[in-house]
């Protein structure tokens, strides 16, 4: 008689055994639920297991990078806010946005 050597399919096999018996628990479920396609909410696309944006759509999925994103984006306001708050900033600034804008015209 052959016998393997403990393949995957053996160790399936005893995993469901020992769940029905409750001698461990079984986990399938949430395993699934780790495997399922992320639905964007806005586009509908199906989006792989751990996607951080809609391959359609670009919209964040992920709440860890959305919560990273936000972060930066408060920094920024910051930063401009206290930019635009020195005058002797704000017109070294605009001077350098009209040179780039004359540059590109020219």
């Amino acid at each position: 008689m052959y016998v393997c050597d403990y393949c995957c399919i053996c160790q399936l096999l005893e995993k469901k055994l020992l769940a029905k018996n409750g001698i461990i628990e079984d986990d399938s479920k949430e395993r699934e639920e780790e495997l399922k396609l992320a639905d964007c909410p806005r586009c509908k696309t199906k989006n792989p297991v751990g996607a951080k944006y809609s391959m359609t759509c670009s919209l964040v999925l992920d709440q860890a990078t959305a919560i990273e994103m936000e972060k930066g984006s408060n920094d920024l306001d910051r930063n401009l806010g206290a930019v635009m708050a020195n005058a002797e900033l704000k017109e070294k600034l605009k001077q350098e946005i009209i040179a780039e804008m004359l540059k590109k015209f020219s």
